[in-house]
């Protein structure tokens, strides 16, 4: 228990600190400092909501929510959160493709009205992949007072579809753009390494192609954080739903941990891949303390 409230504490305090940081300072309102927010927003409530919640029923395993919409939304919060998170990698991705493939067009093609869309589509995505069990469940199922074994059917095309949204079709994106990035800069340093030393531009291209590179590094951390969290908790439920052979408790709770130990972690990944995001971080606490 002392693991999870260290967990919960690291993780609302990282994430705030993450996005004060970034709205605060315009000069790091850049499209993918924003994502990075929408990233922390999506962790932030994960943290508050599921693992808050669950917390609670570890400390008082009679605790019910204050009122029965609450049920809804700590039953949607996993699935909600973990969308909108993958969700938001995948954007970033795209969005790390469209600056190295298309830097002299990338201001045209991405913007900051393109980006409150996209991360509007992302939360309506995600709103409607967490919401479907709410339909057919009943509300004692939801705020967790009876088992649910009726309507196999729903809950087999139910749990095929977050394996589909939440894994397969974003990892695959992932992948699929990663290795073009990484193809492409091969590209770029053939063609600049035999010549660098003669134009003081194709050193400014090098630079920029590594700052890419670096920030491409984060997201492909983060994503592998998430699948490392995330993959192996959605096999053990899968397992518990609809087979026969009963799930160890301790072994749900384990990868469960994993799940919530997430948020606590991605604010270090962007400090340590992000300089100007560790920098300002920094300076805000700096001047906190003082």
């Amino acid at each position: 228990m002392t693991y999870v409230l260290l967990v919960i504490i690291v993780s609302i305090v990282g994430n705030l600190l993450i996005i004060t940081v970034i709205i605060t300072n315009h000069r790091l309102r850049s499209v993918d400092n924003l994502l990075i927010v929408n990233l922390s927003v999506s962790d932030f409530l994960l943290t508050l909501i599921e693992c808050g919640s669950n917390t609670l029923r570890q400390l008082k395993p009679d605790w019910t929510p204050p009122h029965p919409f609450m049920c809804y939304i700590i039953l949607a919060s996993s699935v909600l959160c973990g969308a909108a998170s993958i969700f938001t990698q995948s954007a970033v991705a795209v969005n790390r493709y469209a600056s190295v493939a298309h830097p002299l067009t990338y201001d045209l093609i991405i913007s900051h009205k393109r980006l409150a869309l996209a991360i509007a589509v992302i939360w309506i995505g995600a709103i409607s992949l967490s919401c479907p069990p709410l339909i057919w469940r009943p509300l004692a199922v939801v705020c967790g007072t009876e088992s649910y074994n009726d309507d196999v059917q729903s809950e087999i095309v139910y749990m095929a579809a977050e394996w589909l949204f939440l894994f397969f079709l974003p990892f695959a994106l992932m992948v699929i753009i990663y290795l073009k990035i990484y193809k492409i800069a091969l590209w770029h340093a053939r063609r600049v390494v035999p010549i660098i030393n003669q134009y003081d531009g194709k050193q400014n291209r090098i630079r920029n192609l590594k700052k890419e590179l670096k920030a491409a590094k984060m997201l492909i951390t983060l994503s592998g954080l998430f699948f490392v969290s995330w993959f192996p908790f959605f096999i053990v439920l899968t397992c518990h739903k609809f087979s026969s052979e009963s799930i160890n408790p301790t072994i749900f709770i384990v990868f469960l941990y994993m799940i919530y130990t997430a948020p606590a972690l991605n604010p270090f990944v962007y400090a340590f891949w992000n300089k100007e995001i560790r920098t300002a971080a920094m300076r805000l606490l700096k001047i906190s303390r003082e």
